[in-house]
């Protein structure tokens, strides 16, 4: 995912930066197939979201991370939205799945699945890497918290060792001021573990195989008598 903060001319720099916030909300939902689902969302306040769309979004004055994502193939886009919320405020939402999750990585970015069976266990390993871009001359400081990025991402079994900022609802988040990412990049790391299902089908198929021999000798002995 590129995360570039070319949003607007130089000149409305300082203007937008004195007044106004923008966030970038990153929802990845991965399977246990290694493929998974994506959703982006963008919310601007209310004299962003005029030049949005006076613009239409075009052109060079919105470079929108996250956009554009179905262009690469294997990724599907399954919905989008537009709307305007009751403060004047702009939210923009692309979803998206693919059968293969590393295909959600763009540009310089990186992400990594991996799974691994070790006895017992399954375990999965999630890293993505949000490369740093070269801040603009007069893009909003790094420190400046109304611009901010977080990231929600879901992984199959149970949690066994992750680097983010909390944990809300069996999900890992990572919460950071927007110009921190753009700046110094950001690595989201994550690993999961849960029974091997093999292990489980045969444990099943045992415990049925052993039900049903004791019952059958309780029945042969039965008729014994």
């Amino acid at each position: 995912m590129r995360l570039r903060l070319k949003l607007y001319p130089a000149l409305l720099l300082p203007v937008i930066a004195c007044c106004g916030c923008f966030s970038v909300d990153v929802q990845t939902a991965v399977n246990r197939r290694g493929g998974g689902a994506r959703t982006v969302e963008i919310v601007m306040d209310p004299m962003m979201a005029g030049l949005y769309q006076k613009t239409d979004g075009s052109g060079k004055l919105f470079q929108i991370p996250g956009r554009g994502l179905q262009e690469k193939p294997g990724v599907k886009m399954t919905g989008s939205a537009k709307t305007e919320l009751d403060d004047g405020s702009l939210k923009l939402t692309w979803n998206y799945t693919t059968g293969k999750v590393e295909l959600f990585s763009d540009g310089n970015d990186s992400l990594y699945w991996k799974t691994t069976s070790s006895g017992i266990w399954v375990y999965y390993e999630y890293r993505e890497n949000i490369s740093a871009s070269k801040p603009e001359p007069e893009s909003p400081a790094a420190e400046q918290n109304t611009y901010r990025f977080r990231h929600k991402l879901s992984l199959p079994g149970q949690i066994v060792s992750h680097n983010s900022d909390s944990v809300q609802s069996g999900c890992l988040v990572w919460n950071r001021p927007l110009g921190q990412v753009t700046a110094t990049g950001l690595e989201i790391e994550a690993r999961s573990r849960e029974l091997n299902p093999w292990y489980l089908m045969m444990a099943a198929i045992l415990l049925a195989a052993g039900g049903g021999y004791f019952y059958w000798q309780k029945v042969r002995s039965e008729n014994k008598h």
